[in-house]
């Protein structure tokens, strides 16, 4: 509640001292992106016409993100507010309503094509799909895109058994911390065709709101359209070179069932990972691998950011 009354003191203050939201080109379109992924779509739609303000940046997590008095004032001087939809921003709801933003709330997943959630069509286990099991849990992206961690794990001796097991069980104690974004899974942008439906819905919502520069937004929508379809060929061919046996990515959160249903990779995600690096992930991983019989090889905690994407945009922090 005093989050909710400071975001709205906070709308107040801007109303009283609108200088506080000037831009540097105040006849450029102020949109809104509730996270970078939709960000970076947006600025390479709208180009020099559209100023930018993310909430969730490249590093964030939208699933556990709680927004600031500057969110809620970015939103409501926003011209056009892009967000993903299907659940995927817990914060949206509270934050437009403190708010008071007159701007359309776009979800750029719309006419895309959306898979169930895991909780609709999978069995709760720790995994995605193994062998005749079909486990799913949910994630994001980063995400992200934008945003989301990698995991692969070098495999020890045998002698670490035993610490592999009570991680594990650790790893499902905690299942309180798993994320429920209810039927539909939303992390739509792993593939694609996807993504290209976020840029149509983009260049659509900017020329509703700036019908002068639409036809800068739909030749900008484009040209980031043929990059998509070469980065998709990019990520094909890529695929191609691994052995069809050897395409298996372990992963602490399950945010990639689209870039295994488009691309043909096999995802296993750990059950009830917290996102946050933890000591005991990496033997969690272990011994999850184990259990399926895969050979763990390499290992890495990051956010890898894509060619292109907002960590090198100059998208502005609200």
């Amino acid at each position: 509640m005093s989050r909710m009354l400071t975001l709205a003191a906070a709308v107040s203050a801007i109303t009283l001292f609108p200088a506080t939201l000037a831009t540097a080109n105040a006849e450029n379109l102020k949109v809104v992106a509730s996270f970078s992924i939709i960000g970076d779509f947006a600025k390479n739609v709208g180009g020099d016409r559209v100023d930018i303000t993310t909430l969730v940046g490249p590093n964030g997590d939208a699933h556990v993100y709680e927004p600031r008095p500057s969110d809620a004032a970015a939103v409501a001087g926003a011209d056009v507010v892009l967000v993903n939809g299907l659940q995927f921003e817990g914060f949206l709801d509270r934050l437009v309503e403190a708010s008071g933003t007159k701007a359309p709330i776009v979800e750029v997943t719309k006419g895309g094509e959306i898979l169930p959630s895991e909780d609709d069509d999978h069995d709760h286990e720790a995994g995605h799909k193994d062998g005749e099991e079909h486990e799913h849990d949910h994630d994001h992206a980063s995400e992200e895109g934008h945003d989301h961690d990698k995991e692969e794990e070098h495999a020890h001796g045998e002698h670490d058994d035993h610490d592999h097991d009570k991680e594990e069980e650790h790893a499902h104690a905690d299942e309180h911390d798993h994320h429920d974004h209810g039927e539909f899974d939303p992390h739509a942008w792993q593939s694609v065709h996807n993504a290209e439906v976020y840029v149509k819905n983009i260049a659509d919502a900017l020329c509703a709101a700036d019908a002068a520069g639409c036809d800068v937004y739909m030749a900008n929508a484009k040209a980031f359209g043929e990059e998509l379809e070469a980065l998709e060929g990019s990520i094909k061919a890529a695929i191609a070179e691994i052995p069809e046996d050897k395409r298996t990515i372990i992963t602490p959160h399950d945010a990639f069932r689209y870039y295994e249903h488009e691309y043909g990779v096999k995802i296993l995600a750990l059950k009830a990972c917290r996102r946050s690096p933890k000591p005991r992930l990496p033997m969690s991983l272990r011994s999850f691998g184990r259990s399926r019989k895969i050979r763990l090889r390499r290992s890495s905690w990051k956010t890898s950011p894509i060619p292109g994407s907002s960590n090198r945009l100059p998208t502005k922090r609200a």
